[in-house]
């Protein structure tokens, strides 16, 4: 049996995460026997590459007020990011880039420079078609890191008209590095919102310190989420993760049922992305972050798998045969930890770190 390398849909806006399993190989998924149409596990519809600036139009970075920022402090940070800064040859200019961007949030910027076609590389302007945009600052702690977020809506139109997804930008600064940088985000499924945080009278929401009230201790939230296998181990979270772990049983299916071993590997990484954020019901928002890791590979007794050059990747192309390749990418989650009820995820984004190909001999 020859296999067909067939396209993952997607563009500046990678797929969602669901039910503690990473969504299938980012940039492409591996057909043969059935057919199977469409995105993988987890995928939103594709949202439109955003504008590129020039060089000259860049905006430097912005160094840390000496208190947290305003509404406006922040909307102008955000709004004036430029996620892929460029040199005058139009190469990424990586010096530039760290000065705005915290991890993971600079290794996937530089990786999709590095292993992705031009029109799937992560650029343009962070803000581009966010509406209803809100601040956030976290309750400063002494000594530690200082936070802010935006929130926002995503507007846009599929098959199903117009349809919008809830969308968070988290910025950091430490005292080493005093300048705002973005280090991580995460939107939501279609139709659906960001739960709403704690706001006091003093501008902050307020620091997620003890585990009291909660139906999960925070501290275990993204290991057990990670850990989440099969059904019988999703029993203990909510729809959202539940139906991303059926979609991702399927997933492995059309694999095996193709000829294909598929091997999936996940770890918790430990950047700092931002701080546990308490909600306005008195729950929990925790912010996770995962590498994931697939290895896919021809099974003996099966043809190579022939590529179609639509995935994201320069080293797919299109009539070359390959026996398997490996596919890293990570992904930023956002779990909502309630006080009744059980927890969930609630939003993500996954994005490219690494990818390399076995040919076929």
């Amino acid at each position: 049996m020859h296999h067909k390398v067939k396209a993952f849909v997607g563009a500046v806006a990678a797929a969602l995460v669901l039910g503690g399993c990473a969504l299938g190989p980012a940039g492409r998924v591996a057909d043969a026997a059935h057919e199977r149409r469409g995105p993988g596990p987890g995928a939103l519809p594709t949202s439109p590459p955003t504008p590129s600036a020039s060089p000259s139009a860049l905006p430097s970075a912005s160094a840390v007020p000496s208190a947290s920022p305003s509404d406006t402090e922040a909307l102008n940070i955000f709004r004036t990011l430029e996620l892929a800064p460029l040199k005058a040859d139009g190469k990424l200019d990586e010096e530039e880039a760290a000065r705005r961007l915290a991890e993971p949030m600079l290794s996937l910027v530089k990786a999709s420079w590095r292993i992705a076609k031009p029109k799937f590389r992560l650029d343009g302007r962070l803000a581009f078609g966010i509406i209803d945009e809100k601040v956030w600052r976290a309750a400063p702690t002494p000594g530690g890191d200082r936070w802010f977020a935006v929130s926002g809506t995503y507007k846009y139109e599929d098959a199903d008209g117009e349809r919008g997804t809830g969308r968070i930008f988290v910025f950091r600064a430490t005292a080493a590095d005093p300048t705002w940088k973005f280090a991580f985000g995460g939107h939501t499924l279609a139709e659906t919102a960001l739960p709403p945080l704690s706001e006091g009278a003093d501008g902050y929401v307020p620091a997620v310190t003890s585990d009291d009230g909660l139906v999960m201790p925070v501290g275990r939230a993204c290991q057990a989420h990670l850990d989440v296998r099969d059904r019988a181990s999703a029993a203990q979270w909510g729809p959202t993760v539940n139906k991303g772990v059926a979609e991702f049983e399927d997933y492995a299916d059309s694999y095996e049922s193709a000829g294909l071993n598929a091997v999936y590997t996940g770890k918790l990484r430990t950047d700092a992305v931002g701080p546990v954020w308490r909600t306005s019901d008195g729950g929990a928002l925790v912010p996770c972050l995962v590498e994931n890791r697939w290895t896919i590979a021809v099974k003996p007794g099966y043809g190579p798998m022939t590529q179609t050059g639509e995935s994201r990747y320069l080293l797919d192309v299109e009539g070359s045969k390959i026996r398997g390749y490996v596919d890293t990418n990570i992904s930023m989650k956002l779990l909502v930890i309630p006080t009744t009820g059980k927890p969930d995820f609630v939003a993500g984004l996954t994005y490219p770190l690494d990818y390399t190909q076995t040919a076929a001999r």
